[in-house]
């Protein structure tokens, strides 16, 4: 891009001193520095709108009638810098404004994790990859248990705090390629690329020794309910393991055994295809007070 730009500001100042001094083409220069800063930075975005003037200032002074002064085509000059350069900082402001946008639109407001719709876009990719390279994919869906009594308790701020160290310490206990969500509520969801069912269970085991182990939540004994699922075939759509592992998260609710863990074992058949699914299921208690 920054090649282009500098081929453009060139062709346009050849343009401009063949057209001479009383004939402009100055609104011309404002297409590089625009192709500048929209696709490169604002310190780019400048120095196009520096060349352009000082190719401009080359272009004319050439072609400036004697009667001229050489101050009054330095000024010009100015003005044409000062011109560019507020469309540079206007285009950068702009440009990155909306990459903010799109970047928040994607992400919960609350606990900076990924929301529904970037994870579904990002899992169906990753789904796409797993078919293709055949490797394992492990998905968890996590509830914090009786978190609306408490929340309800202790009110929405105190929830809300809750929910952000939770966030937090979810990030801590899965890999850096891992995909996490909130899904809404106190629900969040992590896709586990290339992760086998026994590498499922550790990063399970791992989140609920990181909650335990965090000061806040064991101050309001928050327990979390997690339903697991591996597929060595993964389905057409990433919905379809939200939705056993949801069942399967709903399963350790039901069981209410405490605090413990338990693997299941099935099979699934989807889209006609013979795939084994592995369905795990954390056992946990729910904190004594809520139970009251």
């Amino acid at each position: 891009m920054m090649v282009l730009s500098v081929l453009l500001i060139a062709g346009i100042g050849i343009t401009d001193h063949m057209t001479g001094y009383h004939l402009s083409v100055g609104l011309f220069y404002v297409a590089p520095v625009s192709l500048l800063s929209w696709y490169g930075s604002r310190r780019a975005g400048l120095f196009g709108a520096g060349a352009s003037a000082m190719t401009w200032l080359l272009a004319n002074s050439f072609a400036a009638p004697p009667e001229v002064l050489p101050m009054i085509i330095v000024w010009n000059t100015m003005i044409r810098f000062g011109f560019f350069a507020i469309i540079a900082f206007l285009l950068t402001t702009l440009h990155g404004s909306l990459l903010r946008q799109a970047e928040l639109a994607r992400l919960d407001p609350l606990t900076g994790l990924m929301n529904s719709r970037a994870f579904r876009e990002l899992a169906d990719l990753e789904l796409m990859r797993a078919r293709r390279s055949e490797y394992p994919l492990t998905l968890l869906y996590l509830d914090l248990d009786h978190f609306k009594k408490l929340n309800d308790r202790l009110g929405h701020v105190a929830g809300d705090a809750i929910l952000v160290t939770f966030a937090r310490a979810l990030e801590n206990g899965v890999r850096a390629t891992d995909i996490v969500c909130r899904i809404g509520g106190d629900e969040f969801v992590v896709l586990l690329p290339n992760t086998s069912h026994e590498q499922g269970d550790r990063v399970a085991l791992k989140i609920h020794e990181l909650v335990s182990a965090d000061e806040q939540l064991s101050r309001h004994e928050i327990a979390v309910s997690i339903g697991a699922v591996t597929v060595d075939e993964p389905p057409s759509t990433i919905d379809e393991l939200v939705a056993v592992a949801d069942e399967r998260m709903y399963e350790a609710k039901r069981s209410g055994l405490g605090t413990g863990w338990k693997t299941l074992e099935d099979g699934w058949d989807h889209e006609g295809e013979s795939g084994q699914m592995f369905g795990r299921v954390s056992i946990v208690s729910p904190p004594p007070e809520l139970l009251e």
